[in-house]
């Protein structure tokens, strides 16, 4: 895995943390820990701390907001999922959108589309 594959993988758990428009710790915090031990099981050269993943998250959840507010919310979604299409790794990444949306106690509608498009752009069984 290589840094922009970091990156991408940073952003879509991002939007499904942002995707019901409330961010609770929860979440924020599956995410960083998840990613953590995705990026040990993937390549032991990629170092990433819980802290640096949820400072990435905080540093560019206003950028995130902004274009998921506009018009072209669609899009960039469907362009962070497709980033991430030829990826070794979309089983485990569906599984971290499983567990990202989950973590609040609440699987909201929004969060279930994207795990859903996730599946088909991914054609995961």
């Amino acid at each position: 895995m290589d840094d922009k594959q970091l990156e991408n993988i940073l952003r879509l758990l991002s939007i499904v943390i942002l995707a019901d428009k409330k961010v609770y710790p929860e979440e924020v915090d599956v995410m960083s820990s998840m990613i953590k031990e995705l990026c040990s099981e993937i390549d032991q050269n990629l170092f990433i701390t819980k802290k640096m993943a949820g400072d990435w998250f905080r540093m560019n959840r206003a950028s995130l907001e902004s274009v998921l507010q506009g018009p072209y919310r669609n899009d960039f979604i469907h362009e962070s999922l497709l980033s991430l299409k030829d990826s070794p790794h979309t089983q485990n990444l569906h599984k971290l959108i499983l567990k990202v949306s989950n973590s609040d106690g609440e699987f909201h509608e929004k969060e279930r589309s994207l795990a859903i498009l996730a599946e088909r752009l991914w054609s995961l069984d």
